[in-house]
């Protein structure tokens, strides 16, 4: 999956996507149609700090093993696959690792256009 539904100035770099790989491994899901394709993927660091820290994008914190704030730092589903509930099958995934490892909250940050989609997802 591209770089598709961020600008230039949000996207991730691949670098900073390898090391969220290597170190969010636990709580950077990924949905796949049955063919394996990457419909989009969801990653954020579970740590102390109850918010998302500008820091955090350049800078992935290391996984607390239990407790702290699940933090969501990317969620992006590719625009073939829009329309499927793949965002939300993918926030309700990661709910479910946090409740999992005693996760005291559930956080992220998001442009304004996007405030209702996660409004409606509150657990």
């Amino acid at each position: 999956m591209k770089k598709t539904g961020f600008s230039p100035e949000e996207a991730g770099s691949e670098a900073a996507f390898q090391q969220r790989i290597r170190q969010l491994a636990t709580t950077f899901l990924v949905a796949r149609d049955s063919a394996g394709v990457v419909q989009g993927f969801i990653v954020g660091p579970a740590v102390a700090e109850p918010f998302v820290l500008d820091w955090m994008y350049e800078m992935t914190p290391q996984n607390l093993e239990t407790g702290g704030h699940q933090l969501v730092l990317s969620l992006a589903v590719s625009p073939a696959a829009q329309g499927q509930h793949i965002g939300s099958d993918l926030l309700a995934a990661l709910t479910v690792v946090a409740q999992r490892a005693n996760r005291q909250t559930l956080s992220l940050t998001c442009l304004n256009r996007l405030v209702a989609f996660y409004e409606k997802k509150r657990v």
